[in-house]
């Protein structure tokens, strides 16, 4: 009897030093999502994280992207996930070019995982979890498709930088998806967060089964192949 009672104590104070513990660290709990602020069907990147859910897990079920319009907005969001939805979130970082037009530069997507997904709704709801490199070669690959230049660029795709917590994924702000070497080479980067749902994970469970995203836009990567654009814009 002495025994569990110290057992249960002992997880009351491991309860209460957590407690403590997150918003010193930096994690931030809101009590609930904001509503997002952008109508997707007017954004020619609307779909563009609902698609790289679909890419990075094998998603087999209906995806509903959400776009946040502030980064405020966004880093307080979180991707949904439940019987009937699916719902990642996106938020689109732009740059600005001569003449002062601006374009999207980086995308960001808050995803959920595909281990996740199938604890939900099914083993047949997911596939085998991909990277965010994936979704850039993915890009990339479509702008060069498109573009069919006789000289392409070279290009590396940098593996994912993978943090364990949001806090660290959104440091530096924006995330530079793309550098270039001396001799011309561009760089393509992606930054990662996945973390897996766990009984043994004492973070809440909405925060759990998640896989993020910090990647290329489209119009930047054409923008820079094609010299309308440069790294400093």
């Amino acid at each position: 009897m002495l025994k569990t009672i110290l057992k249960i104590v002992l997880g009351l104070v491991v309860v209460a030093l957590i407690a403590v513990a997150y918003p010193i660290a930096g994690f931030y709990f809101p009590s609930s999502d904001p509503v997002p602020t952008i109508d997707k069907t007017e954004s020619p990147l609307g779909e563009f994280c609902g698609e790289g859910q679909k890419y990075i897990t094998g998603a087999t079920v209906p995806i509903d992207n959400q776009l946040y319009g502030t980064f405020e907005d966004f880093v307080a969001s979180k991707a949904f996930l439940d019987k009937q939805d699916l719902r990642p979130a996106q938020l689109i970082t732009y740059g600005t070019a001569e003449g002062g037009r601006e374009f999207p530069k980086l995308v960001s997507c808050k995803f959920k995982s595909s281990a996740r997904i199938k604890s939900v709704r099914g083993d047949d709801a997911a596939g085998e979890e991909k990277t965010c490199k994936g979704i850039n070669e993915q890009t990339v690959k479509s702008v060069l498709d498109r573009l069919a230049l006789e000289t392409p660029p070279n290009v590396i795709f940098e593996d994912d930088e993978v943090e364990d917590r949001g806090q660290l994924w959104l440091d530096p702000w924006p995330y530079p998806a793309v550098t270039q070497d001396d001799n011309g080479t561009f760089r393509i980067r992606a930054g990662s967060v996945l973390i897996e749902y766990s009984f043994f994970n004492v973070m809440p469970a909405r925060f759990l089964g998640v896989h993020y995203c910090h990647l290329v836009a489209p119009d930047y990567v054409e923008g820079l192949f094609t010299g309308s654009l440069s790294l400093a814009n």
